[in-house]
């Protein structure tokens, strides 16, 4: 496999762009905890390194893009089913709102 310097640069700036829903987010919710960010970051590092190795370009639009919009995705849906709160350890996720579910309808 031959890399160029231009497939070097795209690798650093589409795994340096994953750090940009961390910030938005640190910024914009109160409530923002490490582990969606952390979750987010790894989930949009790993489709980053994957998609730059293997580019699939839909609509001529950079595949690092498809990486943040997944780790903005991941970072979303895990901040709503964690409640914005980091799991203590031993902790289960999502165990304090059946809890409070059950604890409601009793």
């Amino acid at each position: 496999m031959h890399i160029s310097l231009v497939d070097l640069l795209l690798f650093v700036y589409n795994g340096s762009t994953q750090f940009a829903p961390a910030a938005l987010f640190g910024v914009f919710r109160k409530r923002m905890s490490l582990l969606p960010v952390a979750l987010g970051l790894a989930v949009g590092e790993i489709a980053a390194a994957l998609l730059t190795q293997h580019p699939v370009y839909l609509y001529c639009v950079d595949p690092g893009f498809f990486a943040v919009a997944l780790n903005t995705l991941v970072c979303v849906v895990s901040w709503t089913r964690f409640g914005g709160h980091d799991l203590k350890p031993g902790e289960v996720p999502g165990a304090g709102a059946l809890h409070d579910h059950q604890a409601s309808t009793a």
